[in-house]
């Protein structure tokens, strides 16, 4: 049975139409059943891998399908390559080596952008079988690989310093509905013409109170069902920009917008934001702003770098760099797959800055990442936390390796210059 074929042998199989996420759970359950070769411990640990984008109904079907396709194929790889079934212990190191999954990922495809996304599968995949909260495996044997996929040139991602600097400098004294969209665009991560849609409405009602992993309160905000009806009123498709479902914003901003309602007299239906950008977009305001010769001479950035699109990439950055899992970009940010995520944000900002923005400015971290961020919080503590950096092809393993050779061809290259210098000698005494 060809691995490549292991989703379409299984649909065809359990002879299921995938119409929603539940029966991509019971096509990929039924292929790792039937065609993956590892023994039962590890089968159930590839279905409970699979569960949570079975469930998640706004989750990326794409996004699904590598997640779903990517481990189970390289275990059936592996089982053939070794020809035997593979059991978890095959799955540590030094059993498996980044030079398996290296080999796997040339086989899988000759195309980069493809090999990119099956590297950065198989990455999730094992950090899923080493997280604290599971442990199935000690070691990472695939942490050096790297997705080897270019980042895309795109908007700015503030630091902590230039946020503070768009904040109390470009913003600076402007009408307070300015100061509400910067927060609720770098809270949510919405693109800037979805949060037109918010209306008072869909903030007033209290929806049931959420904790986030630092254990603050957020609110759901259902978007894509007031942007999907606004747009169904002019005949226009959603699909283009894909909305999340939710989005969640904190208590202290939920109060502030409530109050702006109530001092306008908005009512339920009115918008947010709307209303306030049909003469003066937000855009064209912050644009002014910047070439005010007045706050340039304050910025200690370069003053073009600022836009509202900006908080966007900004809110994706800090979201990665904490949770390290392009599936929450997608559900949270209104991705259908995992191209833009993967290109754009993968290295954008060191895990400890992300955190420090994450807790000054209240950006929600899903609840279920609660062990990652005490990781991270120990080590910052701790002074381990390392800063990111963009990946240069050789992880520090790599490179010991490297210099542990240049060493071993030194020693070789003076071992040959000491038996040419002997036989010169040799030579010369024979000819004495």
């Amino acid at each position: 049975m060809p691995w490549k074929e292991l989703f379409t042998q299984a649909r065809v199989r359990t002879e299921i139409v995938p119409v929603i996420k539940d029966d991509y759970y019971k096509i990929m359950s039924e292929g790792v059943k039937l065609f993956v070769n590892a023994d039962p411990k590890l089968k159930e640990i590839l279905l409970l891998y699979l569960k949570p984008y079975a469930f998640n109904e706004y989750k990326s079907e794409q996004s699904y399908k590598w997640a779903s396709i990517i481990p189970a194929t390289f275990i059936q790889w592996l089982s053939e390559r070794r020809k035997r079934q593979v059991a978890l212990s095959d799955l540590e190191t030094p059993n498996l080596m980044p030079e398996d999954a290296a080999l796997f990922v040339e086989d899988y495809s000759s195309s980069m952008f493809v090999q990119a996304h099956v590297r950065a599968n198989l990455i999730k995949f094992f950090s899923f079988l080493v997280s604290p909260a599971r442990r199935y495996i000690t070691t990472q044997p695939l942490g050096g690989m790297t997705t080897d996929m270019p980042v895309a040139v795109r908007a700015i991602v503030y630091s902590k310093d230039a946020l503070d600097e768009f904040y109390n400098s470009i913003l600076f004294g402007a009408p307070i509905y300015y100061l509400l969209f910067f927060k609720t665009l770098l809270q949510t991560g919405l693109r800037p013409k979805h949060a037109y849609y918010l209306t008072c409405g869909s903030i007033e009602v209290d929806k049931p109170q959420k904790k986030d992993a630092l254990g603050r309160v957020f609110y759901s905000i259902p978007i894509k069902e007031h942007i999907g009806r606004e747009k169904r009123k002019v005949r226009e498709e959603i699909a283009k920009k894909f909305p999340p479902e939710f989005v969640y914003i904190s208590e202290s901003l939920k109060n502030e917008i409530m109050k702006w309602c109530q001092d306008n007299k908005l009512g339920s239906d009115g918008y947010v934001f709307k209303d306030f950008f049909v003469l003066d977009a937000a855009g064209t305001f912050i644009e002014r702003r910047r070439k005010s010769p007045t706050i340039r001479a304050r910025l200690k950035h370069k003053p073009d770098q600022y836009m509202l699109y900006g908080l966007r990439h900004t809110w994706a950055s800090v979201m990665f760099a904490i949770t390290k899992n392009v599936g929450d970009l997608i559900d949270y940010g209104g991705w259908r797959g995992q191209g833009i995520p993967l290109t754009v944000y993968r290295q954008s900002m060191p895990s400890e800055d992300a955190l420090e923005i994450a807790k000054k400015w209240e950006i929600y971290i899903p609840p279920d990442r609660k062990l990652e961020v005490e990781h991270l919080q120990g080590m910052i503590e701790r002074g381990e936390a390392r800063p990111t950096v963009p990946p240069t092809g050789l992880g520090q393993e790599e490179i010991d390796k490297l210099f542990a050779l240049v060493n071993d061809l030194t020693q070789e290259v003076n071992r040959l210059k000491k038996a040419e210098e002997e036989r010169e000698a040799v030579k010369k005494a024979l000819k004495g």
